[in-house]
């Protein structure tokens, strides 16, 4: 496939921004998904995923992690996927209740600390390994 042909990330975003997510085909969605906890995580910690607007897909990126064989990632987003009971709640303002609930000193935040200590070189190997040699196979621009 020529590389005028490779979509790209923008491409993807803006796909989306302006056809909505359902519109995705299945490997733009593992795309957005996984790239989605990468810059979460990068930006504010794995917490900043769930308290913005990207955990209403989180089933999506369970299903994305799971795709790209990442089970060390998964494992710790599980985890604490946990902190909100059974089920991830798919709506931001529930999802904030809980997190304001947890208070600063609480369990929940001490680990909201320490898990992105693991998680940061696990999202860094998923970028630059199975991440990457998926949109490649995919026919997708890594850059």
């Amino acid at each position: 496939m020529a590389m005028q042909d490779q979509l790209n990330w923008k491409a993807v975003c803006t796909k989306m921004s302006t056809q909505g997510y359902n519109s995705l085909d299945e490997a733009e969605q593992v795309w957005l998904n996984a790239r989605g906890l990468i810059d979460a995580v990068h930006d504010g910690g794995l917490v900043s995923y769930f308290y913005n607007g990207w955990a209403d897909d989180y089933d999506d990126m369970i299903d994305a992690l799971t795709e790209l064989e990442a089970f060390d990632v998964l494992e710790i987003v599980e985890q604490f996927g946990g902190l909100f009971g059974d089920e991830v709640p798919d709506d931001i303002n529930q999802r904030n209740s809980i997190i304001d609930s947890w208070g600063e000193n609480g369990p929940e935040s001490k680990y909201c600390d320490r898990v992105d200590d693991d998680l940061m070189p696990l999202l860094d190997e998923l970028e630059n390994g199975p991440l990457r040699a998926f949109l490649v196979k995919h026919g997708f621009n890594p850059d």
